[in-house]
């Protein structure tokens, strides 16, 4: 049997806290899952050796979002939550 720890759920969400405040700043829910899509990544291949060979290989194989879909209108269940999240912070919906 391994050790059971909670060091490593600790280690991620440090990673995606820092990642945040560092770089983003804030994050939108509508984009939430690509920020942490890339959170996961990045935890997942931590001990990679060629992490910068992947990240670019990807690049330069993957195909790019479109702006019209990046801009694109909320579906209706994230509409509802982020409604929820600004009657929560006080802001009119």
């Amino acid at each position: 049997m391994g050790d059971v720890h909670t060091g490593t759920i600790d280690g991620y969400w440090g990673l995606l806290k820092r990642g945040i405040i560092g770089s983003y700043h804030q994050v939108s829910i509508k984009h939430l899952h690509r920020y942490l899509s890339e959170f996961q990544f990045r935890w997942n291949n931590r001990e990679a050796q060629s992490m910068f060979t992947l990240v670019m290989a990807a690049l330069v194989i993957g195909t790019a979002l479109p702006y019209a879909q990046l801009i694109g209108k909320l579906d209706a269940t994230t509409s509802l939550l982020s409604d929820e999240l600004n009657r929560q912070d006080g802001e009119p919906s």
